[in-house]
């Protein structure tokens, strides 16, 4: 995936902590892998519209199959080599946690990535099973011009991204 080829500044390879998609709580730069278990998944994915790519300036979520472990899928955003994978979450306690946002920190850049970004959003309903959303950079609000897509490789990983509608 790709931030478990990072290295850090003694050249030691960064290990990044797995994590159940429904744990994560705060803001992390750190090397994140996120964790999805077979339901968490199938949730996630209903009727998220398939297509065959995703338009290159969207950050995307990469997800392939954990291996050894049937049903169980690992994630991890795929972003520019030289910029910073961050999960950021919403609310201000984890009683109002509502959504991870997949991000990329490409401040450095020009132009930015696009103005809708990956969001897994949590219901009240269930609050361990996700759904897909694209969401607006700048209000906040689900994108009106974007909805979540899939890709689905031929080798069993999934390109999750927002795709103009």
């Amino acid at each position: 995936m790709a931030s478990s080829s990072e290295t850090n500044h003694g050249d030691e390879p960064v290990v990044p902590k797995v994590v159940n998609v429904a744990k994560i709580r705060t803001r992390t730069y750190e090397p994140t892998v996120l964790h999805f278990t077979s339901e968490q998944w199938k949730h996630a994915v209903e009727g998220v519209k398939r297509v065959d790519k995703l338009s290159e300036d969207h950050v995307a979520l990469e997800v392939a199959p954990m291996p050894g472990k049937p049903g169980i899928m690992l994630a991890a955003p795929l972003c520019p080599p030289d910029c910073t994978p961050i999960y950021e979450t919403s609310g201000t306690t984890p009683k109002d946690f509502e959504q991870i946002l997949i991000d990329c920190d490409c401040s450095h850049r020009s132009p930015p990535p696009s103005r809708c970004r990956l969001a897994i959003q949590f219901g009240s309903r269930d609050l361990r099973l996700p759904t897909l959303i694209c969401v607006d950079r700048v209000s906040g609000k689900t994108c009106r011009d974007a909805e979540p897509a899939v890709v689905a490789r031929s080798d069993g990983v999934y390109i999750l991204g927002c795709s103009p509608r």
